[in-house]
């Protein structure tokens, strides 16, 4: 089809509100050289013909309206990316197609995920364009691991028995044993090695040059078949029998393809935190229908369904118990392997292990949106997911191959000029191109983040942010919220007052039932509110950190702390102050109506978990919204020296900002909605699993329990993750700086080149894997 012809195209578009809204944007579409636009607000579609030339600036006028195209996201399994240069590759090209957006590559797990948009891109044209570059792609229905099994290959075998003849005569002199194979065995044992056992290598070199680009393939593969050919002529020109190169050919294919096998067997343990996570996930469950149990997929299983669990086996769904009591071993998500005891009434999760007893339970979610499978999206976005260092290294690694050919050259030039023979000269630029080794430096990163986030994932952590990673390692202060981080976030009332001759008892609780705030839930418990009703109110206001406002009938209501009544100008006159415990208000536009006083527990984790930090020579603060008594008692139990009270949601964060300008790195720790904006303002953001959504997503790490003991720990893994970075990028470029330097000067004879060459990914990825047993 021709690039100027026109084509028809049908957008869905998200966020047309009106018909003014698409009237204004179809203007501006068809304001376009060469486009007939007719924008749709029924439908919310626009519907135009354009040329495919001018198909960006239609998308660019879409966007800057103020307007989304809708797209989904998509996860691929890849087959035939033989380094990171290869899967970066295929980043740059797909990243130019229209309609794709977001595309993310990861050469450790061989998984490429994108957003894609289904009116402009189908599936198939994603995996045919893959197919373009010579890759095999499969779309994933999760995030799941495309890792090829790593057995022992009978390329490999082979490999290793034809190269044995051609270094035994080497390995005889060590003997003082003089003998030499025969010219022509020597050429059809190099030549089933160079072009059978070394297929892979050719066509990775092949396809890198249809795809306009170099990899590591290219280089093994001139650097062999330079050793190959020169051998050849050699061998049928001039006629030499002894003094060949078909071994170190041979040589350097077969250490190298050692090499690819051990890598993959390390890829494939890096990922296997991932692959245990998947494990958990149940395939079939036992429905209840009218008494009868019906094994169906779990893809078929609705949202409200009775599910039945047998003793011994796995929790299929997330869903509340409604019959039975049982111990579930919920480590996937703690990080404890000792059972929890739970009953009706309570919830468990997708992938706990029953215990003794059947229990049956109510489906509260399945599949992705389940906590198992939020947990597996989490991890794998992260895994997928570049560090900043990495982007760098990217941007050195795409001139990696071009920079070793150039060595390579110079190195051939410069010994010939130097007067070593055109042999020498060849041998030692050879050395050159094989000992050159991208793939340590593409795996460097991307190998110790994916070990160290699925290491934080078995212990019931979530790094959400790679970036979180680069940070941990600075922090100085850790921030916490009170109420649900350090305490249990269940309080009780210990004391309340009625100031009125009869209480307002419906008023009271149509104010608190629009609180999910741990304090209006304990006091919205109480049997005596249990027969009150819920009037109208004409407005219903939530002011984070202070409380609600609402207006019934002609009367203004308030529930919260002494700043919200002082806010409205309510004095709160004669009340007690709340020595021990929260103070929660109820009062009119006339004065208060009613004064409650709740106690919180510690959580039996927060001793260890403030010690624990200190350890880490990281020191703790407590911000709280709570009063100064309530705050003092918390932070005096603890040993925490730094503690703030009242503190309104702008207050905790412009307390980061003040820490923050003075050049402190800064975490914190939060549960509630009033955490989010402190949450996103810190340096390191952590929300503890059972808070809010708004608090997870404002966070770079989630604790998947609420365990405080859990915050030193995301800081420890995340630093020794980032130090195993350090390290990998150290060995990478250290290997490099010494290696190609000593092949080009003579010190690096091919075959020890390419040992070295192998080695090198290796233990990149050995490192990597280490992180598995410190700590």
């Amino acid at each position: 089809m021709s690039v100027n012809s026109t084509i028809k195209y049908s957008l869905s578009i998200a966020g047309l509100r009106c018909n003014n809204c698409a009237n204004g944007l179809n203007n501006k579409l068809n304001q376009l050289s060469g486009v007939q636009a007719n924008v749709s607000f029924t439908n919310e579609q626009a519907q135009f013909e354009c040329q495919s030339s001018t198909l960006h600036d239609v998308i660019d006028t879409i966007v800057k309206a103020g307007y989304q195209l809708k797209y989904t996201q998509e996860t691929y399994s890849i087959v035939g990316w033989r380094c990171s240069g290869c899967a970066n590759k295929t980043k740059e090209k797909l990243s130019k197609i229209i309609g794709l957006s977001d595309v993310r590559v990861n050469s450790t797990l061989n998984q490429l995920l994108l957003d894609r948009n289904n009116d402009l891109v189908s599936q198939s044209q994603v995996i045919n364009a893959l197919s373009e570059q010579g890759y095999q792609a499969q779309l994933s229905s999760d995030v799941e691991l495309s890792i090829k099994q790593a057995e022992l290959p009978w390329r490999l075998i082979a490999a290793i028995l034809l190269t044995l003849p051609l270094v035994m005569p080497m390995i005889a002199m060590l003997f003082s044993i003089d003998f030499m194979l025969m010219g022509w065995l020597e050429f059809i044992l190099g030549t089933l090695v160079q072009f059978v056992i070394g297929a892979p290598f050719y066509r990775g070199a092949l396809q890198s040059v249809k795809n306009k680009t170099a990899n590591m393939d290219t280089l093994v593969v001139l650097g062999t078949s330079a050793a190959y050919f020169y051998s050849c002529y050699l061998l049928f020109w001039l006629g030499r029998e002894g003094g060949l190169y078909f071994e170190s050919s041979a040589v350097i294919i077969t250490f190298i393809s050692i090499g690819k096998w051990l890598e993959d067997r390390a890829k494939k343990s890096a990922g296997d935190a991932m692959a245990s996570l998947i494990a958990l996930k149940p395939q079939t469950a036992n429905v209840v229908t009218n008494g009868a149990i019906t094994r169906i997929a779990i893809d078929d299983v609705q949202e409200g369904a009775i599910v039945r669990v047998m003793a011994g086996g796995k929790v299929p769904v997330d869903g509340t118990i409604i019959n039975g009591n049982s111990e579930f071993n919920e480590s996937f998500i703690s990080g404890e392997h000792l059972p929890v005891v739970k009953g009706v009434g309570d919830d468990v999760f997708a992938g706990a292990v029953n215990g003794h007893a059947v229990i049956e339970l109510k489906v509260n979610a399945i599949g992705s949106a389940s906590n198992l499978g939020q947990i597996i999206a989490m991890v794998g976005q992260a895994q997928n997911t570049k560090a900043p260092i990495e982007r760098l290294v990217d941007k050195v690694a795409a001139w990696f191959v071009p920079i070793v050919l150039m060595i390579a050259t110079v190195t051939f030039i410069s010994w010939l000029i130097a007067g070593a023979s055109f042999e020498i000269a060849l041998i030692n630029s050879v050395a050159v191109l094989v000992v050159a080794c991208p793939c340590a430096l593409g795996l460097a990163t991307p190998a110790a983040i994916v070990v160290g986030t699925g290491l934080a994932a078995k212990q019931g952590i979530v790094i959400r942010d790679p970036k979180a990673l680069q940070i941990a390692g600075t922090i100085q202060k850790v921030v916490f919220d009170k109420t649900g981080t350090l305490t249990v976030g269940q309080p009780q009332i210990t004391d309340y007052r009625w100031f009125t001759k009869a209480p307002l008892l419906n008023e009271l609780k149509t104010l608190i039932t629009h609180s999910d705030h741990p304090l209006s839930l304990s006091i919205a418990s109480q049997p005596w509110l249990e027969d009150a009703l819920i009037l109208d109110s004409s407005s219903m206001d939530v002011i984070a950190g202070r409380g609600l406002v609402a207006n019934i009938g002609q009367e203004r209501f308030l529930l919260g702390n002494r700043q919200l009544l002082e806010h409205y100008n309510v004095t709160p006159l004669s009340l007690n102050d709340a020595q021990r415990g929260s103070e929660v208000l109820f009062a009119d536009s006339e004065g208060v109506l009613a004064q409650f006083v709740l106690e919180d527990s510690l959580r039996a984790q927060s001793n260890e978990a403030i010690a624990q930090l200190a350890e880490l020579d990281i020191s703790s603060v407590l911000l709280s919204g709570d009063n100064q008594q309530s705050v003092d008692l918390v932070a005096q139990s603890l040993l925490i020296n730094e503690r703030y009270a009242h503190q309104t949601p702008l207050q905790k964060q412009q307390y980061l900002t003040k820490n923050q300008n003075l050049g402190v790195k800064i975490a914190m720790v939060g549960d509630g909605i009033n955490d989010a904006p402190a949450l996103a303002q810190a340096d390191l953001g952590i929300a503890m699993g059972g808070g809010t959504q708004t608090a997870i997503n404002s966070a770079q790490i989630t604790l998947m329990q609420d365990n405080p003991k859990l915050v030193a720990t995301a800081i420890d893994i995340a630093r020794r993750t980032w130090r195993t970075v350090k390290q990998n990028l150290w060995l990478a470029f250290m290997f490099n700086t010494i290696a190609i330097p000593a092949a080009a000067l003579g010190y690096l004879s091919p075959q020890l080149a390419g040992l070295a060459m192998a080695l090198s990914s290796v233990t990149v990825l050995g490192n990597a894997l280490y992180l598995k047993h410190q700590g």
